[in-house]
């Protein structure tokens, strides 16, 4: 069997290394002791146990200062670079373990309609935190220990199997209602009942099946509702009919700032509540972090 060398096996220690780097810094024994608090003996012994190490010397000890011989000089950089790149990462672990740092999992659709508008009111109530969102475009539950996730907020119904083993807290449903920007509507078709949309493309996300419920529900179900665009992406459905493309069949907890601001406008009261809601899951250890507490409780005071 071959025998395995470790990464170090032929690598000199860092301490002796340390040592070279100081007193070539200083191009004097006296010097390099007095930082590294030892004695000139003891920076005498280590530079030549690395020399010995290493097979050639590494300064020329004659007149004063002491001055690096060519091999010295092709490996001081090398030395030079690796400590400094070992202090940066020490440094930053040492902040990362300082600093309270809450990673949350989020769909587009949550983190780009509702949450992006709300975070900075987190940031200023608690300045000190860290959030990283990861965005990921489907809705299966993470596995929170792997992914190194303190929270996940997925779309689904309260009692999946999956989630079990998590503390859950139901967020909001979503109420589906016809909206479209001002511009779609024309003089020749007014739009005052659910009939009237007859008359307008239909913008659909992912399925029918929501039109198909909204029509039932408004009074309507003869109004043909396979028809028009099919996007498997909520934020383009939002874009497409503030584009004028269409009515769009959304969620008015997603869009309500677009509302407000007048991209989009409601065309009716009548609304369809889902099933399905936003939650906010977690391993119920997590809630043991004062981060992930404050957290839950601004995000449930915001819904």
């Amino acid at each position: 069997m071959n025998k395995s060398y470790g990464v170090w096996e032929d690598v000199p220690s860092l301490e002796l290394l340390r040592t070279f780097e100081v007193v070539a810094r200083y191009q004097s024994f006296t010097s390099a002791a007095r930082e590294l608090h030892v004695t000139q003996a003891a920076i005498s012994h280590q530079i030549r146990a690395l020399e010995d190490f290493l097979g050639f010397a590494l300064f020329v000890r004659k007149g004063r200062p002491i001055s690096l011989t060519p091999e010295g000089q092709t490996l001081l950089p090398a030395v030079i670079g690796g400590l400094q790149g070992i202090k940066e990462v020490l440094g930053q672990l040492r902040e990362d373990a300082e600093s309270e740092t809450l990673v949350v999992q989020v769909g587009p659709m949550f983190g780009a309609n509702w949450l992006a508008h709300r975070i900075g009111e987190f940031y200023r109530r608690y300045p000190e935190v860290t959030l990283q969102l990861k965005i990921v475009s489907f809705n299966d539950l993470p596995d929170f220990a792997r992914e190194r996730l303190d929270v996940a907020i997925p779309w689904g119904k309260r009692g999946q199997e999956e989630w079990d083993a998590l503390h859950v807290d139901r967020l909001f449903p979503l109420s589906h209602t016809p909206v479209c920007s001002p511009q779609l509507l024309r003089e020749e078709h007014p739009i005052t009942q659910p009939a009237d949309l007859s008359h307008y493309p239909l913008i659909h996300s992912y399925s029918h099946h929501d039109w198909k419920v909204w029509l039932r529900r408004a009074g309507s179900p003869e109004v043909s509702y396979r028809r028009g665009l099919v996007i498997e992406d909520f934020n383009i459905v939002m874009t497409s009919a503030m584009d004028g493309q269409g009515v769009a069949l959304c969620g008015l907890e997603l869009v309500r700032r677009h509302l407000e601001a007048g991209r989009l406008i409601q065309l009716f009261d009548t609304a369809f509540t889902t099933e399905e809601a936003y939650h906010l899951v977690c391993p119920p250890e997590a809630l043991e972090r004062p981060v992930v507490q404050d957290f839950r409780t601004w995000l449930l005071s915001q819904t």
